[in-house]
Formats: structure tokens, sequence, C-alpha cells
């Protein structure tokens, strides 16, 4: 029996990825995720950059875990 690829990714311990939900910008859910041996991820969508950068540096710091940074990569549609 085949393992599908992501189950295999060095570091993860569990199959769970966590979903990014945008507008929670706290690292703390993506650290906590990534330590219980999932794939944490840090909803940066809604972050200025200066926001970005420093929730990657708490993420950084409080986990050397694997986790994801999300962001949108749409063009908004124009109103009518």
């Amino acid at each position: 029996q085949r393992t599908p690829a992501l189950l295999q990714r060095p570091g993860d311990a569990l199959p769970v990825s966590q979903a990014p939900m945008a507008g929670g910008r706290a690292h703390r859910l993506a650290v906590a995720v990534s330590e219980a041996g999932g794939l944490g991820a840090l909803p940066a969508a809604m972050l200025t950059l200066e926001q970005l950068g420093n929730e990657l540096k708490a993420l950084r710091a409080a986990t050397a875990r694997p986790f994801n940074v999300n962001f949108f990569c749409h063009v908004p549609p124009q109103p009518d």
C-alpha cells in the first residue's frame, strides 16, 4: 500500500493541516498545531508587511517544526 506524499513529509508526525483562517492574526495556533506534529498555518493575507514580519519572527522563535504561510492569490472582482 502506498502512502500519500503529504503523509511522508519529514517532521510531520500527524496527517493534520491547519486551515489558516484569514483574520485570525496570531501565530499561536500555528505554533500549537506544528508542535503537536501537524502542519500549522499562519494566515498572512490580511497582515501588513510589518505585522507579517513580527508574526514570522514570533512563529520561528516558538517552533522549529514545519509551518505554512498562507496568502490570497486571486484578483478581487470589480463591481458591476
